[in-house]
């Protein structure tokens, strides 16, 4: 295999791995496992996270309204050997930024 190519739906497993290793931060310095369709890999990820408010009688949040990565790299694993891949940081920013 030459080159992994991550579809759609990797970049939503990947999305939803990082909100869940954020919580509620607005900062992140961490490496996060992501489970993949036929392979495994991690994203080490240093990035300021804005937040918006979202403030209703019942409920409050802080929805992201952008991220702006520090350093990253994405490590992909097929058969225990590491490949390259595609990955894009601006396609995982699109599944992460709450519109």
């Amino acid at each position: 295999m030459e080159k992994l190519h991550l579809a759609e739906d990797d970049y939503r497993t990947t999305a939803e791995a990082l909100s869940d290793a954020l919580g509620s931060a607005c900062f992140i310095d961490d490496d996060i496992e992501v489970l993949g369709d036929g392979w495994e890999g991690f994203l080490r990820l240093t990035a300021i996270i804005h937040r918006g408010v979202d403030d209703a009688p019942d409920y409050y949040r802080r929805p992201i309204t952008n991220v702006i990565p520090i350093w990253w790299e994405f490590h992909t694993v097929v058969d225990g050997e590491e490949i390259l891949n595609d990955f894009q940081f601006g396609e995982l920013k699109t599944y992460l930024i709450e519109k």
